[in-house]
Protein backbone atom coordinates (compact mmCIF):
# COMPACT_ATOMS: atom_id res chain seq x y z
CA UNK A 1 0.00 0.00 0.00
CA UNK A 2 1.52 3.45 -0.78
CA UNK A 3 -0.13 6.73 0.47
CA UNK A 4 1.22 9.87 -0.80
CA UNK A 5 0.74 12.94 1.29
CA UNK A 6 0.07 16.96 0.34
CA UNK A 7 4.16 17.43 0.34
CA UNK A 8 4.61 14.70 -2.27
CA UNK A 9 4.56 17.22 -5.36
CA UNK A 10 7.49 16.02 -7.72
CA UNK A 11 7.73 12.51 -6.58
CA UNK A 12 8.31 10.07 -9.71
CA UNK A 13 9.01 6.97 -7.76
CA UNK A 14 7.46 4.84 -4.58
CA UNK A 15 10.16 3.08 -2.44
CA UNK A 16 10.66 -1.14 -4.29
CA UNK A 17 11.51 -3.63 -2.55
CA UNK A 18 14.05 -5.88 -3.88
CA UNK A 19 13.42 -8.94 -1.14
CA UNK A 20 10.25 -10.87 -1.73
CA UNK A 21 7.46 -10.82 1.31
CA UNK A 22 7.91 -14.15 2.13
CA UNK A 23 10.12 -16.49 4.65
CA UNK A 24 11.00 -18.86 7.20
CA UNK A 25 12.09 -19.23 10.54
CA UNK A 26 13.34 -22.15 13.14
CA UNK A 27 12.31 -22.52 16.71
CA UNK A 28 14.86 -21.51 18.84
CA UNK A 29 17.28 -19.53 16.28
CA UNK A 30 17.49 -16.21 15.31
CA UNK A 31 15.78 -14.98 12.14
CA UNK A 32 16.62 -11.97 10.19
CA UNK A 33 15.01 -10.53 7.32
CA UNK A 34 15.60 -7.33 5.33
CA UNK A 35 12.99 -5.86 3.02
CA UNK A 36 15.92 -3.72 0.93
CA UNK A 37 13.88 -1.02 -0.74
CA UNK A 38 15.19 1.66 -2.71
CA UNK A 39 13.78 5.04 -3.39
CA UNK A 40 15.01 6.43 -7.37
CA UNK A 41 13.68 10.03 -6.36
CA UNK A 42 16.82 9.69 -3.93
CA UNK A 43 14.77 10.63 -0.97
CA UNK A 44 15.85 9.23 2.70
CA UNK A 45 13.92 6.46 3.93
CA UNK A 46 13.12 5.09 7.44
CA UNK A 47 11.48 1.81 7.97
CA UNK A 48 9.03 1.11 10.86
CA UNK A 49 6.88 -1.79 12.00
CA UNK A 50 3.32 -1.13 12.29
CA UNK A 51 0.45 -3.59 12.50
CA UNK A 52 -0.94 -5.57 9.67
CA UNK A 53 -4.20 -4.22 8.28
CA UNK A 54 -6.98 -6.55 7.48
CA UNK A 55 -8.76 -4.11 5.26
CA UNK A 56 -8.78 -0.19 3.89
CA UNK A 57 -8.28 1.95 6.82
CA UNK A 58 -8.66 -1.50 9.34
CA UNK A 59 -6.43 -2.53 11.32
CA UNK A 60 -6.35 -6.33 12.32
CA UNK A 61 -7.96 -6.22 15.97
CA UNK A 62 -6.60 -7.59 18.99
CA UNK A 63 -3.36 -8.13 16.89
CA UNK A 64 -0.31 -9.99 18.78
CA UNK A 65 3.61 -9.17 17.95
CA UNK A 66 5.57 -12.54 17.49
CA UNK A 67 7.37 -11.37 20.55
CA UNK A 68 4.17 -11.45 22.56
CA UNK A 69 3.71 -15.35 21.75
CA UNK A 70 5.33 -17.32 24.48
CA UNK A 71 7.12 -13.97 26.07
CA UNK A 72 9.92 -14.23 27.58
CA UNK A 73 13.79 -12.78 27.75
CA UNK A 74 14.93 -14.94 24.40
CA UNK A 75 12.05 -13.70 22.53
CA UNK A 76 13.19 -10.25 21.02
CA UNK A 77 12.00 -8.47 18.20
CA UNK A 78 13.80 -5.17 16.66
CA UNK A 79 13.99 -3.22 13.47
CA UNK A 80 16.81 -1.20 12.26
CA UNK A 81 15.24 2.00 11.14
CA UNK A 82 18.00 2.76 8.37
CA UNK A 83 18.49 -0.59 6.76
CA UNK A 84 15.18 -2.32 7.17
CA UNK A 85 16.73 -5.12 9.13
CA UNK A 86 14.41 -7.05 10.87
CA UNK A 87 15.27 -9.15 13.76
CA UNK A 88 13.24 -12.03 15.83
CA UNK A 89 15.63 -13.75 18.38
CA UNK A 90 14.34 -16.00 18.50
CA UNK A 91 10.84 -17.69 17.91
CA UNK A 92 9.49 -19.64 20.23
CA UNK A 93 5.78 -21.33 18.98
CA UNK A 94 5.46 -22.51 15.23
CA UNK A 95 2.66 -21.61 13.38
CA UNK A 96 2.64 -18.54 10.65
CA UNK A 97 3.20 -14.77 11.60
CA UNK A 98 2.73 -11.71 9.94
CA UNK A 99 4.13 -8.38 10.44
CA UNK A 100 4.13 -5.14 8.54
CA UNK A 101 6.77 -2.83 7.54
CA UNK A 102 5.77 0.96 6.74
CA UNK A 103 8.66 2.91 4.71
CA UNK A 104 8.44 6.54 5.34
CA UNK A 105 9.90 8.81 2.21
CA UNK A 106 11.63 12.16 3.65
CA UNK A 107 12.42 14.53 1.27
CA UNK A 108 14.56 18.11 2.69
CA UNK A 109 13.39 16.40 6.34
CA UNK A 110 9.23 16.66 5.20
CA UNK A 111 7.44 13.85 4.95
CA UNK A 112 6.05 13.10 1.28
CA UNK A 113 5.42 9.68 1.30
CA UNK A 114 4.21 6.00 2.89
CA UNK A 115 4.81 2.65 1.64
CA UNK A 116 3.52 -0.35 3.75
CA UNK A 117 4.17 -4.43 2.86
CA UNK A 118 3.18 -7.63 4.81
CA UNK A 119 6.09 -9.65 5.75
CA UNK A 120 4.73 -13.22 6.33
CA UNK A 121 6.83 -15.83 8.42
CA UNK A 122 6.19 -19.21 8.99
CA UNK A 123 7.72 -20.94 11.86
CA UNK A 124 8.62 -24.55 12.19
CA UNK A 125 10.67 -27.24 14.32
CA UNK A 126 13.47 -27.33 11.81
CA UNK A 127 16.64 -29.59 12.25
CA UNK A 128 18.85 -27.34 10.45
CA UNK A 129 21.52 -24.84 10.32
CA UNK A 130 21.71 -21.29 8.56
CA UNK A 131 24.94 -21.26 6.22
CA UNK A 132 27.81 -18.96 7.30
CA UNK A 133 28.41 -15.86 5.18
CA UNK A 134 31.60 -13.59 5.12
CA UNK A 135 32.32 -10.70 3.02
CA UNK A 136 36.06 -9.50 1.89
CA UNK A 137 36.55 -6.79 3.01
CA UNK A 138 34.85 -7.11 5.91
CA UNK A 139 32.42 -4.00 6.35
CA UNK A 140 30.11 -3.16 9.24
CA UNK A 141 26.78 -3.19 8.74
CA UNK A 142 26.90 0.46 10.70
CA UNK A 143 29.28 1.44 8.25
CA UNK A 144 28.43 3.78 5.25
CA UNK A 145 31.34 3.72 2.96
CA UNK A 146 32.04 6.68 0.71
CA UNK A 147 33.14 6.24 -2.76
CA UNK A 148 33.78 8.38 -5.45
CA UNK A 149 33.14 8.27 -9.31
CA UNK A 150 35.71 6.28 -11.17
CA UNK A 151 36.73 4.08 -8.60
CA UNK A 152 35.97 0.27 -8.73
CA UNK A 153 34.10 -1.52 -5.94
CA UNK A 154 34.93 -5.05 -5.38
CA UNK A 155 33.05 -7.28 -2.84
CA UNK A 156 33.47 -11.05 -2.36
CA UNK A 157 31.34 -13.25 -0.46
CA UNK A 158 32.23 -16.42 0.65
CA UNK A 159 29.51 -18.93 2.30
CA UNK A 160 29.65 -21.89 3.82
CA UNK A 161 27.02 -24.81 5.02
CA UNK A 162 27.74 -26.71 8.28
CA UNK A 163 25.16 -29.34 7.62
CA UNK A 164 26.12 -32.37 5.15
CA UNK A 165 24.36 -32.53 1.91
CA UNK A 166 23.20 -29.33 1.07
CA UNK A 167 23.31 -26.70 -1.83
CA UNK A 168 24.06 -23.25 -1.10
CA UNK A 169 22.36 -20.54 -3.36
CA UNK A 170 24.52 -16.97 -3.37
CA UNK A 171 22.94 -13.86 -4.29
CA UNK A 172 23.46 -9.70 -4.10
CA UNK A 173 20.46 -7.11 -4.26
CA UNK A 174 20.80 -3.79 -5.11
CA UNK A 175 19.38 -0.69 -6.85
CA UNK A 176 22.55 -0.39 -9.45
CA UNK A 177 23.34 -3.99 -9.54
CA UNK A 178 22.52 -7.28 -11.40
CA UNK A 179 21.68 -9.84 -9.56
CA UNK A 180 24.24 -12.53 -9.74
CA UNK A 181 23.29 -16.11 -8.37
CA UNK A 182 25.61 -19.55 -8.23
CA UNK A 183 25.13 -22.83 -6.58
CA UNK A 184 27.93 -24.87 -4.79
CA UNK A 185 28.69 -28.24 -5.22
CA UNK A 186 28.23 -29.76 -1.62
CA UNK A 187 28.39 -27.69 1.96
CA UNK A 188 31.65 -29.06 2.46
CA UNK A 189 33.10 -26.77 0.08
CA UNK A 190 32.75 -22.95 -0.54
CA UNK A 191 30.47 -21.04 -2.14
CA UNK A 192 31.66 -17.46 -4.03
CA UNK A 193 30.68 -14.89 -5.49
CA UNK A 194 31.91 -11.46 -6.46
CA UNK A 195 30.41 -7.48 -6.80
CA UNK A 196 32.09 -5.02 -8.97
CA UNK A 197 30.87 -1.88 -9.16
CA UNK A 198 32.43 0.72 -11.58
CA UNK A 199 31.26 4.03 -9.66
CA UNK A 200 29.71 6.38 -12.44
CA UNK A 201 28.14 9.40 -12.20
CA UNK A 202 24.59 8.28 -12.59
CA UNK A 203 25.14 6.65 -9.17
CA UNK A 204 25.88 9.88 -7.56
CA UNK A 205 23.31 10.45 -4.42
CA UNK A 206 22.96 11.64 -1.16
CA UNK A 207 20.89 8.81 0.35
CA UNK A 208 23.71 5.80 0.37
CA UNK A 209 23.51 2.42 -1.85
CA UNK A 210 22.31 -0.91 -0.12
CA UNK A 211 23.58 -3.88 -1.21
CA UNK A 212 22.24 -7.23 0.28
CA UNK A 213 24.05 -10.56 0.14
CA UNK A 214 22.37 -13.84 1.26
CA UNK A 215 23.80 -17.44 1.36
CA UNK A 216 20.23 -20.08 1.28
CA UNK A 217 20.74 -23.18 1.90
CA UNK A 218 18.10 -25.99 0.51
CA UNK A 219 16.69 -27.60 3.26
CA UNK A 220 13.12 -28.55 2.47
CA UNK A 221 13.09 -26.53 -0.70
CA UNK A 222 12.96 -23.44 1.00
CA UNK A 223 16.19 -23.52 3.21
CA UNK A 224 17.61 -20.99 5.66
CA UNK A 225 19.43 -17.72 4.84
CA UNK A 226 22.49 -16.03 6.23
CA UNK A 227 22.55 -12.17 5.19
CA UNK A 228 24.47 -8.95 5.25
CA UNK A 229 23.86 -5.33 4.52
CA UNK A 230 26.67 -3.25 2.89
CA UNK A 231 26.16 0.66 2.08
CA UNK A 232 27.71 2.95 -0.20
CA UNK A 233 27.23 6.86 -0.88
CA UNK A 234 28.50 8.13 -4.14
CA UNK A 235 30.46 11.65 -4.54
CA UNK A 236 31.06 13.19 -7.74
CA UNK A 237 34.93 13.67 -6.51
CA UNK A 238 36.78 11.68 -9.46
CA UNK A 239 39.24 8.25 -8.34
CA UNK A 240 42.97 8.15 -8.79
CA UNK A 241 43.52 6.87 -12.48
CA UNK A 242 42.85 10.25 -15.07
CA UNK A 243 40.60 13.20 -14.69
CA UNK A 244 38.03 11.18 -15.62
CA UNK A 245 38.48 7.87 -15.80
CA UNK A 246 36.67 5.22 -17.86
CA UNK A 247 37.66 1.68 -16.92
CA UNK A 248 34.72 -0.04 -19.00
CA UNK A 249 37.45 -0.32 -22.10
CA UNK A 250 39.95 -2.75 -20.11
CA UNK A 251 40.14 -5.57 -21.95
CA UNK A 252 42.13 -8.94 -21.42
CA UNK A 253 43.13 -11.20 -24.66
CA UNK A 254 42.27 -14.49 -25.86
CA UNK A 255 40.67 -14.94 -22.81
CA UNK A 256 41.01 -17.99 -21.96
CA UNK A 257 44.33 -18.30 -22.68
CA UNK A 258 47.26 -20.74 -21.86
CA UNK A 259 49.16 -18.48 -19.63
CA UNK A 260 50.72 -16.05 -21.61
CA UNK A 261 47.47 -12.88 -22.17
CA UNK A 262 47.42 -9.43 -23.23
CA UNK A 263 46.01 -6.28 -21.36
CA UNK A 264 44.61 -3.80 -23.09
CA UNK A 265 44.52 -0.39 -21.14
CA UNK A 266 41.69 2.83 -21.68
CA UNK A 267 43.99 5.20 -21.31
CA UNK A 268 48.17 4.98 -20.99
CA UNK A 269 49.17 4.46 -17.64
CA UNK A 270 50.58 6.60 -15.26
CA UNK A 271 53.23 5.34 -13.06
CA UNK A 272 53.27 3.13 -10.15
CA UNK A 273 50.24 1.38 -11.91
CA UNK A 274 50.51 -2.40 -11.50
CA UNK A 275 48.71 -5.32 -13.06
CA UNK A 276 47.79 -8.25 -9.87
CA UNK A 277 46.63 -11.73 -10.20
CA UNK A 278 43.87 -12.77 -7.31
CA UNK A 279 42.65 -16.25 -7.13
CA UNK A 280 39.05 -16.61 -6.57
CA UNK A 281 39.30 -17.16 -3.08
CA UNK A 282 40.68 -13.99 -2.91
CA UNK A 283 44.24 -14.46 -2.64
CA UNK A 284 47.64 -12.43 -4.32
CA UNK A 285 49.52 -14.72 -6.58
CA UNK A 286 51.45 -12.57 -8.54
CA UNK A 287 52.48 -8.91 -9.18
CA UNK A 288 53.48 -7.55 -12.42
CA UNK A 289 54.55 -3.64 -12.83
CA UNK A 290 53.11 -1.75 -15.68
CA UNK A 291 55.29 0.17 -18.04
CA UNK A 292 54.47 3.84 -17.68
CA UNK A 293 52.70 5.55 -20.70
CA UNK A 294 52.11 2.48 -22.61
CA UNK A 295 47.96 1.21 -23.56
CA UNK A 296 49.10 -2.91 -24.01
CA UNK A 297 51.47 -4.94 -21.96
CA UNK A 298 51.48 -8.78 -21.90
CA UNK A 299 50.93 -10.69 -18.52
CA UNK A 300 52.56 -14.05 -17.16
CA UNK A 301 50.20 -16.34 -15.82
CA UNK A 302 52.32 -19.52 -16.53
CA UNK A 303 52.69 -21.87 -13.80
CA UNK A 304 49.04 -21.52 -12.16
CA UNK A 305 46.70 -24.37 -12.22
CA UNK A 306 43.99 -24.22 -14.48
CA UNK A 307 41.02 -22.03 -13.37
CA UNK A 308 39.36 -18.99 -12.78
CA UNK A 309 41.51 -15.80 -12.05
CA UNK A 310 40.74 -11.96 -11.75
CA UNK A 311 43.42 -9.83 -13.39
CA UNK A 312 43.36 -6.25 -11.02
CA UNK A 313 44.64 -3.00 -12.04
CA UNK A 314 46.33 -1.35 -8.55
CA UNK A 315 47.51 2.28 -8.06
CA UNK A 316 48.98 3.24 -4.90
CA UNK A 317 47.51 0.34 -2.96
CA UNK A 318 43.53 1.03 -4.69
CA UNK A 319 42.13 -1.29 -6.93
CA UNK A 320 40.73 0.79 -9.87
CA UNK A 321 39.75 -2.04 -12.14
CA UNK A 322 38.76 -5.63 -11.85
CA UNK A 323 38.77 -8.14 -15.19
CA UNK A 324 37.94 -12.07 -14.67
CA UNK A 325 40.02 -14.35 -17.35
CA UNK A 326 40.57 -18.20 -17.07
CA UNK A 327 43.42 -20.08 -17.31
CA UNK A 328 43.25 -23.38 -19.76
Amino acid sequence: MVRLLPDAAGSLHSPVFLEPPVDIASLYLPFVHVPNAFDADDDSLVYELAVPMQGVGELVPNYSWPNQIVPNPENQISLDPATGKFTWDAPQAPGHYCIAIVVRAYRNGILVEETRRDLFIEVSELANTPPVLVLIPDISEDEIVEVTVGQIVQIQAIATDPDPGQTLTLTASGDFLKIFSGKSHICSEFQHGYVFWTVKSEHVRTQPHQILFKAKDDFLGDGFAATRIVRFRASEVVGVWGANPDLSGLHIFPNPNAGTFMVELPEPASAGLTFRIVGITGQVLRDQVVQSGITTQTVQADGLPSGLYFLQVVSNGKVLATERFVKQ
